[in-house]
């Protein structure tokens, strides 16, 4: 790619700055005139003007966004209007989604959908399945981002909204990009922006340009990505879009970066990008002043990337943005190790580890509470099934009611009655017997997760600091002792007795039997046939016995062996049928 010069480009970048000042002083008055109107009206006509003014604040300023957001749900409260009532619960959704409180976002979102459904809001319903596919999609549910992302397609769809059509092929490649399927991602954007173009719709623009330029970029088709974020950067700035121009600034700079392209282009889009996140209080300051942090330390000026690095940590602290701080701790660790400060190095890696962990924590009861979620889901289902049954069944016993004599009906009233009490004692019963039995698996699912995060965690830490070399005769020391630490740490079997515990509770007496089939079976042996049974994969098993994959096929041939299984038996039903 051919790059103008630093001073051709400063020069452009400055004149577009002056054109978008113009630009808004246009919109200034537009959005005057707006606060000007919603002092004049009451009622509907309030809100939607409120409505209005948020959507003007909300890729320009957040915090006066999230405050017409709040006036909007409070006034529409008081109207006792649907339609306007559903609509206040998004905005303030997209807000809490923005702030990183998806419990809270899913909530309000849940509630307008509720109504949608209820009314019959086609296309109001579609733009909710897509805030909350966007919810799912920041808690790491990918399956049930993808279910609602069709959902509003075939909405938007049917009611030809070409707009949210082409929104949905822009979720739908957001979607592919997260899986690495980085061809399929830009072949959605593409189909998305023919939509765009063709119906001449401006609204989502800046989000194409902006997806396809990351996609190019990841593999590594510099040329292309360029002329997307380049229209990007223009369409942002024609439109004062200050939330999408910040990150097309930055997005830029790391553009530039991934090229090895050390020269002022990259400061000059690093400063422009934190310039207008800082004047318009955006939430991507901590992220930007992270990337310069990280631009410093590939020019080798660890002193100066401290200080960025730093400033970005603390920021992404008060906003309580893990992954954030676990990118600014990373490159901490790296440019203070380069630099010979090995003891700050270390308690970065320290913070560094305990923030992946919260991390590995946080991302462990997500898939706990969405298997909780899916397993309250299926018990509704049958509650349901089985409440159509008893009404069917109910039917059936009023038309026989109706020909029989009164001493036979009394009877048979009785009868019922005792049925349908006993029927509700052994479904309570039964369901009694299987939320213990889902909490006693959720214990042992639990313990095994962490078991296995608490030994790959180990693991990288001791890789780490493997690579530390030119140390102190007292650092290496240190380093040494903590070493050994994590090695006892790894080998723990107290984890292990914990687990054999809760797996007993549900498996009665199973190591016995296994002991009967073969008395020489060893401990480890024991622990590979519990890991089987609960469907560990190779992998997952040879991370939770602290042993190498192969080491593990190695263990399962003779496993086999040992309990007498020939080679066209299954293992895993074998240990199922003890």
């Amino acid at each position: 790619m051919h790059f103008i010069n630093k001073y051709s480009q400063l020069f452009i970048l400055l004149l577009v700055s002056y054109i978008s000042q113009i630009a808004t002083a246009q919109q200034t008055t537009k959005i005057d005139s707006l606060i000007k109107h919603l002092k004049q009206r009451n009622g509907i006509a309030r809100i939607q003007t409120m409505d209005s003014i948020f959507n003007y604040y909300y890729t320009k300023n957040i915090d006066s966004a999230e405050k017409y957001a709040k006036q909007m749900l409070i006034e529409s409260k008081g109207i006792h209007n649907d339609k306007v009532l559903s609509l206040s619960y998004n905005n303030m959704g997209i807000i809490y989604l923005q702030k990183k409180n998806s419990n809270k976002a899913k909530e309000l979102i849940q509630k307008a959908i509720q109504i949608e459904k209820k009314q019959h809001y086609s296309r109001q319903l579609a733009s909710s399945y897509r805030i909350i596919a966007g919810i799912y999609n920041a808690e790491g549910n990918i399956n049930k981002s993808i279910d609602y992302v069709y959902k509003a397609l075939h909405i938007f769809d049917s009611i030809k909204d070409y707009e949210g059509v082409a929104s949905c092929y822009n979720n739908i490649g957001i979607l592919h990009k997260q899986n690495r399927a980085y061809n399929k991602a830009i072949k959605s954007y593409l189909k998305g922006l023919l939509l765009v173009n063709k119906h001449k719709i401006t609204h989502d623009k800046v989000s194409f340009f902006n997806n396809l330029s990351i996609a190019y970029r990841y593999i590594k088709k510099y040329d292309s990505s360029y002329y997307y974020l380049q229209k990007a950067i223009n369409t942002s700035q024609k439109n004062n879009n200050y939330y999408d121009l910040s990150r097309n600034y930055l997005g830029m700079a790391k553009l530039l970066m991934d090229q090895n392209l050390q020269n002022d282009s990259i400061r000059i889009y690093l400063d422009l990008s934190l310039k207008v996140a800082q004047k318009h209080n955006l939430p991507d300051i901590a992220s930007t002043l992270i990337s310069k942090g990280k631009w410093y330390y590939l020019l080798q000026k660890y002193d100066s990337a401290n200080i960025e690095l730093q400033k970005g940590l603390n920021l992404a602290r008060k906003q309580h943005d893990l992954l954030t701080q676990q990118y600014a701790l990373y490159y901490l660790y790296k440019s203070k190790q380069k630099k010979g400060a090995y003891k700050e190095a270390i308690k970065d890696l320290e913070d560094f580890v305990d923030v992946q962990d919260s991390i590995n924590f946080n991302e462990a009861m997500a898939k706990i509470n969405n298997l909780q979620e899916k397993f309250d889901n299926e018990k509704k289902q049958l509650k349901i099934a089985q409440l159509e049954k008893v009404k069917s069944l109910d039917q059936k016993i009023k038309w026989m009611l109706f020909i029989i004599i009164a001493g036979i009906l009394a009877v048979s009233i009785y009868i019922i009655r005792r049925l349908l009490k006993q029927r509700k004692q052994n479904r309570l019963e039964k369901e009694r017997i299987e939320e213990d039995l889902k909490f006693k698996n959720k214990q042992l699912t639990s313990q095994a997760l962490m078991m296995m995060q608490k030994n790959t965690l180990l693991s990288d830490i001791l890789a780490s600091l493997q690579e530390v070399k030119d140390v102190g005769v007292n650092t290496q020391k240190d380093i040494n002792e903590l070493k050994r630490k994590l090695k006892r740490s790894m080998h723990s079997e107290d984890d292990w007795e914990l687990f054999k515990q809760y797996f007993e509770l549900i498996n009665k007496d199973y190591f016995t039997k296994l002991k009967k089939i073969n008395t020489k079976l060893t401990p480890a042996e024991l622990k590979l046939c519990a890991l089987t049974k609960l469907r560990f994969s190779i992998k997952e098993t040879a991370t939770l016995l602290n042993i190498s994959p192969d080491s593990v096929k190695s263990s399962r041939s003779t496993l086999r062996r040992k309990l007498g299984l020939k080679r066209q038996d299954n293992l895993y039903e074998f240990l199922n049928s003890i």
